[in-house]
């Protein structure tokens, strides 16, 4: 059976971005997964006790962001200029750019 190896507590978490407050939680980790989210202070099972804890009573707890950052438009674009370096590469991107509807945009955001 698998236990937590470590505990984040009491931090805040924000699991919807719309939601109107952050609930308080317990995060319990096993190995690089979340395990469980509880309330802090709820009655946990033995083999819990003894968890390495870090106290997290001011800090915000998010989703990891996986690429929270790139370019739709650039999906269409790979490839497009072999080797080239990043300054290079944007030089002749903006240069295919065309203007896209909303439809388009939808599209690229899409396949990317």
């Amino acid at each position: 059976m698998t236990y937590p190896t470590l505990c984040i507590r009491g931090a805040e978490v924000l699991a919807d971005a719309r939601a109107a407050t952050t609930p308080r939680r317990d995060i319990w980790i096993a190995g690089d997964r979340i395990f469980a989210l509880t309330e802090p202070g709820a009655p946990l099972p033995a083999a819990w006790h003894d968890v390495p804890a870090i106290e997290a009573a001011h800090c915000l707890a998010i989703p990891g962001l996986v690429n929270a950052h790139c370019h739709s438009y650039a999906a269409l674009l790979h490839g497009t200029v072999p080797g080239a370096p990043l300054d290079l590469f944007v030089l002749e991107a903006m240069s295919r750019r065309a203007p896209r509807d909303a439809r388009g945009h939808y599209a690229v955001a899409q396949l990317h």
